[in-house]
């Protein structure tokens, strides 16, 4: 399994920011505790499908074990008795959305301000790098990111819970994603924060080509950060 990640120390800390770019399963990154448990599913059969814990409080990364034929593969990306087991409620997948993305353009970093929404997110397309926050003071992964590759080879995909910020880059011509999630859009509810923020200095893939008006205009973590304990709970 691929990750990239990197690490923000939270302001609470007394530390200044630093980052450590690599893969693994990234134990380093947490500050106290141990990796969530994530259910492997039934032990009666045999499951197409793996869960295993993310980098950030909650995240799950699911992989698909793809059979591919003369006439091309056939793939299993969701199972509900392994995502319950992982902590993931298929049962809440209320709405999905897809969208398609050129090379280097990034979409993000989304979030909302009504206690956040949880994402599975898969690339059915080509190929993004998914960057998620996480924006909950009470976290013990708060102010940490981290980046998974999904692609139309691989099938992974991600899930995010409430209170992470969402964004990816499209690593291909175009790149077509798949986002389901657990409460119903609510434009009025959306915000965005900078892509290029400095706090975070997320290391895009590609030159960004481009990005949408509205999140060319987006604030930056530190201007937002001040009010994340309304949106997502005060700090423990």
């Amino acid at each position: 399994m691929r990750f990239d990640y990197a690490r923000t120390r939270s302001h609470r800390d007394g530390e200044s920011r630093a980052s450590v770019l690599g893969t693994g399963g990234g134990g380093s990154m947490r500050r106290g505790g141990g990796r969530p448990r994530v259910g492997r599913g039934s032990n009666t059969r045999e499951s197409t499908v793996k869960a295993s814990s993310g980098l950030l409080s909650g995240s799950v990364v699911f992989e698909s074990s793809v059979r591919r034929d003369d006439q091309g593969f056939v793939v299993c990306t969701f199972d509900a008795e392994i995502a319950g087991a992982a902590g993931v409620d298929g049962r809440q997948l209320v709405q999905e959305t897809r969208t398609r993305t050129v090379r280097g353009a990034v979409r993000g970093l989304h979030v909302r301000t009504d206690g956040g929404v949880g994402h599975l997110v898969q690339c059915t397309r080509g190929a993004i790098v998914d960057v998620a926050v996480d924006l909950r003071p009470a976290s013990p992964t708060y102010r940490l990111w981290m980046t998974v590759v999904l692609d139309d080879v691989d099938h992974r995909s991600v899930w995010l819970p409430a209170g992470l910020a969402h964004g990816y880059q499209a690593l291909t011509g175009t790149a077509d994603v798949c986002c389901r999630v657990n409460r119903i859009e609510r434009p009025e509810c959306e915000v965005a924060i900078r892509y290029d923020d400095p706090d975070l200095a997320i290391p895009w893939p590609l030159p960004v080509s481009s990005v949408s008006p509205r999140d060319d205009r987006a604030p930056s973590l530190a201007v937002v950060e001040p009010m994340l304990t309304d949106w997502f709970g005060a700090l423990v």
